[in-house]
């Protein structure tokens, strides 16, 4: 009996594991992206800006 609770809470502990670093991913990712957009965008603006002048 012992060995059963151990067993379903080491799977829900991993389930909960596996869960918490796939939002922490996400969230990471969409952070990573949403600088590069505020840095990139600008920047080939003024490429273009440059380029037309």
């Amino acid at each position: 009996m012992t060995t059963q609770t151990l067993k379903k809470s080491c799977t829900i502990f991993m389930i909960v594991v596996i869960c918490t670093m796939m939002l922490s991913t996400q969230n990471s990712l969409s952070t990573s992206v949403e600088k590069c957009v505020k840095h990139c965008i600008p920047n080939q603006c003024m490429k273009v800006a440059k380029k037309m002048i």
